[in-house]
């Protein structure tokens, strides 16, 4: 759960939050939670289930996959990064 003191700091982190109705906002802080992840450490990897989307607040992601010719490294566009998203297996109903 994000604490009451956070939200207006993520609320003005994430301008597309400044739109949302209290009770979206008020979904998104029962719901969500707020995490530190240390430089260089992978978020997700190609092919892993995921059950949350992350918010970055500050800082820099670098996204990449591994072919077959080894790491390809190179800038990737929002649309190519929802593109990559909505293509990932949906996750398992429990």
């Amino acid at each position: 759960m994000i604490e009451d003191a956070e939200l207006p700091r993520i609320v003005g982190a994430l301008p597309v939050l400044r739109h949302a109705t209290p009770e979206q906002l008020r979904a998104l802080q029962v719901r969500g939670s707020l995490a530190r992840i240390p430089a260089g450490r992978d978020v997700f990897v190609e092919g892993q289930q995921v059950g949350a989307i992350p918010l970055l607040l500050s800082g820099t992601v670098r996204v990449y996959q591994i072919g077959e010719t080894g790491l390809k490294d190179e800038p990737v566009s929002a649309t190519e990064l929802a593109e990559l998203i909505s293509a990932a297996p949906p996750p398992p109903v429990e």
